[in-house]
């Protein structure tokens, strides 16, 4: 699709509500947001951030597109932003739409649940370590990589602070 049927397409499945501005989206949602289908082989994408892409521009890797307007359903392009989670969440907290999920201590509604012991040995079960010795990155190697030379290495765990003094940074293996 050309930007300008991108354009049409998505004025054509919203509805604009007269009250808020907002142009709700009138096809698919999935967790309250719109959502496009492009064909059968490529993934869906947020009506939200198609909309953003095509009106305003394109969206930076790792940013969120925001709405200021707090309707997940609205594809109104004035009434979005880019963000960061940060930015999302101070967002959420400053309009009083935090909804209480992330509350500790005595405030949070899972004060003094407690697992049964069924649930504990499924947990440990799922986080057990299953690769003994060497081969195991928590106990025996790591890898290590040096963007100046573009390399990367699998060392002993226990040679780590050696190589870092030497420039290397701990991590996973790189793509050069």
């Amino acid at each position: 699709m050309k930007k300008q049927e991108f354009k049409n397409y998505l004025i054509k499945n919203s509805t604009v509500n007269k009250e808020t501005g907002c142009w709700e989206w009138s096809k698919g949602l999935t967790h309250g947001y719109g959502v496009t289908f492009r064909n059968k082989i490529e993934y869906s994408r947020r009506a939200h951030r198609l909309s953003y892409k095509i009106f305003v521009g394109p969206v930076p890797k790792g940013l969120l597109v925001c709405h200021h307007c707090d309707n997940p359903k609205c594809v109104n392009p004035k009434h979005l932003f880019i963000g960061t989670n940060m930015d999302n969440t101070t967002d959420k907290m400053r309009k009083g739409r935090w909804n209480g999920n992330h509350l500790k201590g005595e405030n949070s509604p899972w004060w003094g649940r407690k697992h049964k012991q069924e649930s504990k040995d499924k947990i440990g079960a799922a986080n057990a370590i299953h690769q003994k010795g060497k081969g195991n990155n928590q106990y025996g190697t790591c890898w290590i990589y040096n963007l100046g030379w573009e390399e990367n290495k699998k060392i002993p765990r226990f040679e780590l602070k050696d190589w870092i003094k030497q420039g290397w940074i701990a991590g996973r293996k790189m793509k050069f």
